[in-house]
């Protein structure tokens, strides 16, 4: 039996903010969300890790090892290693196995279904 999903949830897009709320409107999951950041609050988006040092900054005092990003590209994956965050690569994005491993995810699954269905034993379902 799964347990349930009791997460902080951070949002970190190189999108615009305008972007990020219209989707969360779309999928109705502004109360899942703890905080956003988007490319309106940094000079530089992904790979650079302004986005993920503000999401950090964000929910404090967690620190960086107890965090994952899932991410669905090498930017996403690259940026968190800048921070000292794991991260987990969907394949959704498009780019294969070898540029996400390389780049340092911890786990790689087909998309976010995936991710979910394997929640437990996923690096998420043995965070503290």
């Amino acid at each position: 039996m799964s347990r349930p999903l009791h997460a902080t949830v951070v949002l970190a897009s190189s999108g615009s903010q305008d972007d990020l709320d219209h989707y969360l409107d779309l999928l109705d999951a502004h109360d899942m969300v703890t905080a956003t950041t988007s490319a309106d609050d940094v000079d530089n988006t992904k790979p650079a890790p302004n986005i993920f040092a503000i999401a950090l900054k964000k929910v404090a005092p967690l620190r960086a090892d107890e965090i994952v990003v899932v991410g669905d590209a090498p930017y996403d994956v690259e940026a968190a290693a800048k921070c000292g965050i794991a991260a987990i690569g969907l394949r959704s994005g498009g780019f294969g196995d070898d540029s996400l491993l390389r780049d340092g995810a911890i786990a790689l699954y087909d998309d976010v279904a995936a991710l979910l269905a394997d929640y437990d034993t996923s690096p998420l379902g043995h965070r503290p």
